[in-house]
């Protein structure tokens, strides 16, 4: 009943194009380096307190009730609780993606006191962690994060891209996880660099790994959603970089307009790039329309426009990755 209720929300959201849900990239900076990172060495002059302030004003006028912060590392900006506070001020929703090597017992109880909604923590592996984020003992400080946060009751997450670095270790930290009470997250999905490079892509998982992941995930109960239309890209969702810029959506690397020069509602009610992608329909991806794994598949044009040219076209590592849940499924290799 709550699940179809949401669903039903967001639909209206959808169709009228209210940005319910925005990520808000408070920072480029991190104090780790992860080997799978796409914002490879991204720098910009980022927006003042006062400045983000005004532009949480604007959201809340337009509709949206979560806000998702990220980064880069949004502890690192010494002004971060200040803006969560503006931010639960104006009645806005809350969730955080953070590293979480910043957070101890005092910072964990901010959390609790402000009501985020979740905090999800990049968890890479039991013993692998460190290795991917470059960075000798970031996995006891998240971990003991973790602990602080569960003490407070703030909800937690654990995000965990799935690559051939950490894939013998996936099972391990789904373990790790439910005896924690944790929300587990991975994601076979890697994206290439900022900068346009693909040396990311090297990292993702072979056919055998992906195979036996697959199976692992359908074993567990996880189930895939496909896609019945095009996705909430500009039309229920949003995202802002530091520095300003408003994009579709936190993968579209499309800026529709500057907030230092822009209300928000001018580059959402106006931006002739969000009038293209809301005038989009399902029937305009005539491959993907008609494909016969589309119900097991995570279509994301923005991927596909990025790493195949064409936000119109197959996402070809989408492809893979449904082809292969399909194949696993119909052949009843896995217990589904």
């Amino acid at each position: 009943m709550i699940r179809q209720l949401k669903q039903d929300f967001r639909e209206k959201a959808r169709n009228a194009n209210i940005p319910l849900e925005v990520t808000f990239e408070l920072t480029y900076r991190c104090n780790l380096s992860c080997v799978h990172c796409y914002l490879k060495g991204e720098t910009c002059e980022e927006m003042t307190t006062g400045e983000i302030f005004a532009v949480i004003d604007q959201l809340a006028e337009c509709g949206t009730l979560h806000l998702i912060f990220t980064g880069g590392e949004c502890l690192l900006r010494e002004d971060f609780f200040d803006i969560a506070g503006y931010a639960r001020s104006k009645n806005l929703a809350l969730s955080l993606i953070t590293n979480a090597t910043l957070i101890d017992g005092p910072t964990a109880k901010k959390f609790k006191d402000l009501n985020f909604l979740e905090v999800s923590v990049s968890i890479y592996g039991l013993n692998c962690h460190d290795r991917i984020t470059s960075t000798k003992g970031s996995f006891i400080k998240s971990h003991e994060a973790i602990k602080h946060l569960i003490r407070e009751n703030v909800s937690v997450q654990v995000k965990t891209p799935v690559m051939n670095l950490n894939f013998n270790e996936i099972e391990q930290l789904s373990v790790f996880c439910e005896q924690l009470g944790l929300d587990f997250a991975p994601n076979p999905f890697i994206t290439m660099c900022s900068d346009g490079t693909r040396k990311t892509l090297a990292l993702r998982m072979d056919d055998g790994q992906l195979s036996r992941y697959t199976c692992e995930r359908i074993e567990s109960g996880e189930r895939a959603s496909g896609f019945n239309s095009f996705c909430n890209t500009g039309r229920s969702v949003a995202a802002i970089s530091p520095s300003g810029d408003v994009f579709p959506c936190i993968a579209f690397k499309k800026s529709i307009g500057s907030l230092k020069k822009q209300s928000f509602s001018d580059i959402w009610n106006n931006s002739p790039y969000l009038s293209f992608l809301r005038s989009l329909e399902l029937a305009h991806m005539k491959e993907c329309s008609v494909c016969t794994v589309r119900n097991v598949c995570r279509l994301c044009p923005a991927e596909a426009l990025e790493e195949d040219g064409d936000i119109l076209s197959p996402h070809k590592e989408a492809c893979r990755i449904a082809y292969m849940r399909h194949k696993l499924i119909n052949e009843r290799k896995c217990k589904c």
